[in-house]
């Protein structure tokens, strides 16, 4: 019972931890937050050039490549958490560095912070290689098969493919159904 309660009085402490990123992410509007997660994901892990208009404020000669500093599973985890907390509009806007720079650094000081949480006095490093390998792994991975058919499955859904039309100029029009009839043509 006593190990039930600290965990519970564990969860509140890293709740409020949480809070002060969740609010922040508030601020931000959805669409052209994760479209902006986009194009830093471009530029990050495939070397397009970022637009004009990204990154206001950074200076490169100070700071260096965006590559050293930005990474594709801080995107990963910026963009879940946009979608379960962003809203429509805000005064916040991933476009500037400063604003991006802060999400960032909330996203690495809750890690610190979980991470602190989960050991107590003796903290299990093969646990923490383990946390850290399931999130870096699947961005040095290949393309195949897997992502393309999670791609067909998931925009492939009637209301996630309105979203995305809306969204996408031209429209993406993602259907599984084509991928779906060929499996079961060969089957």
């Amino acid at each position: 019972m006593l190990g039930l309660f600290i965990g519970i009085l564990d969860s509140v402490s890293f709740y409020e931890e949480y809070k002060p990123f969740r609010n922040y992410i508030r601020r931000f509007d959805l669409l052209s937050s994760l479209a902006d997660v986009w194009r830093y994901s471009l530029h990050v892990m495939e070397d397009h050039p970022l637009p004009a208009d990204y990154a206001i404020g950074r200076n490169p000669l100070l700071s260096g490549p965006l590559k050293e500093h930005l990474y594709p599973w801080d995107l990963d985890i910026l963009a879940k958490e946009l979608v379960l907390n962003a809203g429509s509009g805000g005064d916040r806007s991933l476009k500037r560095w400063s604003d991006l720079v802060v999400a960032i650094n909330h996203l690495r000081r809750l890690d610190d912070a979980a991470y602190a949480q989960s050991g107590g006095e003796r903290v299990d490093v093969m646990f923490e290689l383990h946390r850290i390998a399931h999130r870096q792994f699947p961005w040095q991975m290949k393309f195949g098969v897997n992502p393309m058919m999670r791609a067909f499955k998931v925009f492939g859904e009637a209301a996630v493919s309105a979203c995305s039309n809306a969204f996408f100029n031209p429209p993406l029009r993602l259907s599984n159904k084509p991928m779906v009839s060929f499996f079961h043509y060969k089957s």
